[in-house]
């Protein structure tokens, strides 16, 4: 028996409701959804998520709607965790794929507990999106629709923060890592992610370590910077490794890693990188001669 196309606030089914492939919002923080998920078991899910129908489907034979999250998925994630078979959910089946994605964007990335390497990839997606869509409909180049300065006029922030955390996304495979995973904070990401490749990997030993020696440089230098992640440091720079499955060398834990000051990467960037360039055969004030 088929499921006409519901409009508006309906109770749906979790399992007929999918996440957008999209949502640049990939990492969800365990203990917090947990809970969610405990406070859903309560009260129920206090706020609806948005969707809109993508079509139908058969498993068991019978053709049913499937439903894309727009807004929502932590909410959605957590019901499950809660042994819900529902959930509230205001169905728009007006939305376009560019306007499902605008509002995927700008209103997950405005909330609090948006990591900060998630919010860098939802701004590069809508640039991206934007600039994919002139080119198919012919219009002319340099006035894409979404920009640093229109993204900033939109999710409230100045065009200085929007540059910063799409500076992030300069950051390695490594850097990347170890921020997703909270073994460094934002201040020391913004700082990595300004560096070449192979000085972010330096950069991020001096995170953990007050000296690095010759044998780790030379480590360092071996690894494929494409492919590392931040547990391979681990053998590279002898980092004390607690127990990696269960993160005990993050940030706050009482053992494994100690983690830097800015101020202290700041002043080692400045010494073994930037007075490095000094050295250089050519005059640092001429674009030409370094580019």
């Amino acid at each position: 028996m088929s499921t006409a196309v519901l409009e508006g606030l309906h109770n749906l089914p979790l399992a007929q409701i999918q996440p957008s492939p999209e949502n640049p919002r990939k990492n969800f923080e365990p203990k917090p959804l947990a809970e969610l998920a405990e406070s859903i078991k309560i009260h129920g899910v206090r706020q609806p998520v948005l969707v809109r129908p993508i079509g139908k489907s058969s498993k068991t034979g019978d053709w049913v709607e499937r439903y894309q999250l727009v807004v929502g998925e932590r909410r959605w994630r957590a019901s499950k965790l809660a042994g819900k078979t529902e959930i509230p959910a205001i169905v728009d089946s007006k939305l376009t794929d560019s306007e499902a994605l605008e509002i995927m964007v700008i209103e997950n990335l405005q909330r609090e507990d948006v990591h900060a390497l998630d919010e860098a990839l939802g701004y590069e997606l809508l640039m991206k999106k934007a600039a994919e869509s002139d080119r198919e409909l012919g219009s002319l180049p340099g006035a894409p629709r979404h920009s640093a300065e229109s993204i900033a006029a939109k999710v409230g922030k100045s065009v200085g923060y929007v540059y910063a955390r799409l500076k992030l996304l300069a950051l390695t495979p490594a850097a990347r890592d170890a921020f997703q995973r909270n073994h460094i904070t934002a201040g020391h990401a913004v700082l990595v992610a300004r560096l070449q490749p192979l000085d972010q990997i330096k950069a991020l030993g001096a995170c953990f370590k007050d000296y690095i020696t010759g044998d780790e440089l030379a480590r360092a230098k071996k690894l494929d910077l494409a492919k590392a992640k931040f547990a391979d440091l681990s053998d590279v720079f002898n980092l004390y490794v607690e127990d990696e499955e269960h993160d005990e060398f993050a940030i706050g834990h009482g053992g494994g890693l100690r983690l830097a000051s800015e101020k202290f990467l700041r002043e080692w960037i400045q010494d073994n990188v930037n007075l490095r360039l000094k050295d250089v055969p050519w005059d640092l004030a001429d674009e030409k001669a370094s580019s």
